[in-house]
């Protein structure tokens, strides 16, 4: 069994968060199968300033590249280049408050079709009377 490189943790965070934006660590953990405590692995990564903390959220520090030796990537691919975030950062609360309105608006769908359900049962009540 080979034994993972030193550091590969970090990497697989770090990985994580540039393609998924700010995240919270339960996520982190359960996405990325990181083993041991991850609040642990999160606090020394912030300690180091490659990752930054907004409020529960986790994201890249967007003055900090990621880099990428050549060793292998996470899909095993060779990777021979330094990948820098050039974007800025969107409000990680954009995010929630967007998936909220979803579940609101799914919510209002719902109350519709009730809406309508009982009209038409009213109706054919009034019908029958």
């Amino acid at each position: 069994m080979k034994k993972k490189e030193r550091g590969l943790n970090f990497k697989i965070i770090q990985y994580y968060l540039r393609d998924h934006g700010a995240t919270g660590a339960a996520d982190i953990q359960k996405a990325t199968k990181v083993k041991g405590n991850i609040y642990t692995t999160l606090q020394t990564m912030l300690s180091r300033k490659l990752i930054k903390k907004f409020g529960k959220l986790y994201m890249l520090d967007n003055k900090m590249p990621v880099s990428i030796d050549n060793s292998d990537s996470l899909d095993g691919e060779k990777v021979s280049k330094a990948i820098h975030q050039s974007q800025p950062t969107p409000n990680p609360y954009a995010n929630i408050l967007k998936r909220e309105h979803e579940h609101i608006m799914e919510g209002i769908k719902q109350l519709q079709i009730s809406a309508n359900y009982l009209n038409l049962r009213i109706r054919e009540l009034e019908r029958v009377n």
